[in-house]
Formats: C-alpha cells, sequence, structure tokens
C-alpha cells in the first residue's frame, strides 16, 4: 500500500511538472518576429517591403525576459486547465476499473489545480483584447462562452467529487457524476483553447502584445 501511494504520488507530480515545464515552452515562438496583421493584409506580393517588428528593432544586447516581455500573464497560466481537467478525467474514468483511493486523491488534487487555475485564466490574468475585427470577435466570444462553461463545469466537479470522495465514500453513481462534469469540462477547455489558437495564429491577437491592453 505504501509503494501505491508512493507511485501515485509520484506519477501526479511528474504530470504537474510537465505542465509547467509545456506551458512556459509553448510559448517561445511568441518571440520570433512577425508581420503585425494589418501589415500582412495591405501588403502585395509586387510592392511588398520589410516590415520592421519590435523584435527586428530591439537591440541585440537586450536581454528578453521569460516574463517581463509579455503584455500579459495569460499566456503563462492557460495551458494549465487544458491539461489538468483532462488529465483528472483520465483519472476517474480509469478509477472505474482501478478502484482505488489513490486514484480518487490524485483525481481530486489534478481537479482543484485546474479549477484554480480556470480562475486564474479567465480573470486575475485574463487578456483583455480590443479594436478586433468583426470576425475575430466573434471567435473571441466563442472562446470566452467556452471558458465559463469550463469553469461551472470544473466547479460542479470540484464540489461533486469532494462529496463523494469525504462523505458519500466513492459510491458508483457518485463518482459517475464527477465523471459527466469532467468530461463536460474537458470538451469545453478544449473548444476554448482552440478558439484560443485561432485568436493567436490566424487572427495574430496576442503576439508582441497585437490587439492587446498591457497590464
Amino acid at each position: 500500500m505504501k509503494t501505491e501511494r508512493i507511485y501515485f504520488a509520484g506519477l501526479t507530480f511528474v504530470m504537474l511538472l510537465a505542465v509547467s515545464v509545456g506551458s512556459l515552452s509553448a510559448h517561445g515562438d511568441n518571440v520570433h518576429p512577425s508581420p503585425t496583421p494589418q501589415a500582412a493584409n495591405t501588403a502585395s506580393p509586387a510592392s511588398a517591403v520589410p516590415v520592421e517588428t519590435k523584435a527586428e528593432s530591439m537591440p541585440m544586447e537586450m536581454p528578453m525576459n521569460m516574463v517581463e516581455d509579455f503584455p500579459n500573464y495569460h499566456p503563462l497560466v492557460v495551458h494549465f486547465p487544458i491539461v489538468l481537467l483532462i488529465f483528472a478525467a483520465v483519472f476517474q474514468a480509469l478509477s472505474f476499473f482501478m478502484y482505488r483511493k489513490e486514484f480518487s486523491v490524485a483525481t481530486l488534487i489534478l481537479l482543484l489545480v485546474g479549477t484554480i487555475s480556470v480562475w486564474l485564466a479567465s480573470n486575475t490574468f485574463h487578456a483583455h483584447p480590443m479594436n478586433l475585427p468583426e470576425h475575430v470577435n466573434q471567435i473571441y466570444e466563442t472562446h470566452e462562452l467556452m471558458a465559463k462553461y469550463t469553469w461551472w463545469f470544473a466547479l460542479a466537479a470540484v464540489v461533486a467529487k469532494a462529496g463523494s470522495h469525504f462523505f458519500i465514500k466513492r459510491a458508483w453513481w457518485s463518482e459517475a457524476i464527477v465523471l459527466i462534469f469532467l468530461i463536460g469540462a474537458s470538451i469545453t477547455v478544449l473548444i476554448a483553447g482552440h478558439h484560443g489558437a485561432q485568436l493567436v495564429h490566424m487572427g495574430g491577437v496576442g503576439p508582441q502584445g497585437n490587439f492587446l491592453e498591457s497590464h
């Protein structure tokens, strides 16, 4: 039993560490120079002129800070809810086949940290875009709606899981309710993440602070 607890604790630590490393490395491409969306849309192939970006105009001796150069900290926390909530759903599903208390504890920890990260990404470290084109604004509104659904699904899952683990002693029906909420949270967070990727890579929102308020 002690060996199993050490195994599950180590597995949870490895997953949290992977999320931390992935969140920092996934945005490494944001510092590469890229033309602004306005420049890309107005320049014609025959008369295209190189556009000097912020990265190109920086002195070579000026170091780029890992945190301070971001217009806001949303990119640093937004990957946590995606990975943590999905892993929580996977652990919850596995608990029906390997019905052990350690799986329940690991799920509760992942779910709790994931729910906190949803709130942080949506509130404290929320990115506030401005002057968005209409078609980009529609993507943003869907992204925001799915983020709200993710928050409510995750919060409901936390309450249901805590009740099931501490009071109902992990009855199959209470665990099934938790799994339903977690599946809902996983679906909505993936949709929100997909629309967030569209905002960045297709709408040009975010890289080098484009269309964003800095705070």
